[in-house]
């Protein structure tokens, strides 16, 4: 089976790593950092970076390398930690059970790459652990790289309940959606109970 896996809020705990980590880097507090992130990024509609971040206060050219520098250092040793508990354990054992296991992410190219590059599964870089790491800023339903498992069987395990339903539309009454909980697993136009990673667990492994 392939099954695509979606980073943020599916197998990466997105809201922990802003409030948690990316406010602390930037010594802001949890409001604070909420605040910035929607005035700045979501109210426009533009995807999160660092590099955004440290424009949008007016950070020279100096200083923001300087900080960014930074954070490639504290990225590449706290990224692993915000991963969902359970995480790992399911795509060790997916991975040992043979099937294709693909990693499909939206965002800020840049900075998407960024994390992906520093994100360590069982101790392997998450670019070598997965069988294909798609990294876009475009909606899933328009890449070609997820376009061409028309008609087979496909598992999507995902958060983002609407963009599922459009990728599997696409790819046909084969593909399969299983439902993390998170900000964007509800809309009224559908009809699909959501679920975590140890239910996903369960779906594969009886013994979990």
């Amino acid at each position: 089976m392939i099954i695509i896996f979606d980073l943020d809020y599916t197998l990466f705990d997105t809201d922990k790593f802003k409030h948690d980590g990316l406010a602390l880097f930037f010594n802001m507090n949890e409001a604070e950092f909420k605040d910035y992130y929607k005035k700045n990024f979501k109210d426009k509609g533009i995807n999160y970076s660092p590099k955004k971040h440290l424009q949008g206060l007016g950070w020279s050219y100096k200083e923001m390398m300087a900080k960014l520098n930074e954070f490639d250092n504290w990225l590449e040793k706290e990224i692993s930690r915000y991963l969902f508990p359970g995480a790992e354990r399911i795509l060790n054992r997916l991975k040992q059970a043979d099937h294709k296991i693909i990693l499909a992410t939206f965002g800020d190219q840049e900075f998407q790459e960024q994390k992906i590059s520093a994100l360590k599964i069982n101790g392997i870089s998450a670019k070598e652990f997965f069988n294909e790491v798609i990294i876009s800023d475009k909606v899933k339903a328009e890449l070609k790289e997820l376009r061409c498992f028309q008609g087979g069987d496909v598992l999507l395990v995902d958060d983002n309940l609407r963009e599922a339903v459009e990728l599997k539309e696409i790819l046909g009454d084969k593909c399969e959606i299983f439902l993390i909980d998170g900000p964007y697993a509800r809309y009224r136009e559908y009809d699909i109970a959501p679920h975590n990673l140890k239910e996903l667990a369960r779906k594969f492994f009886l013994d979990e």
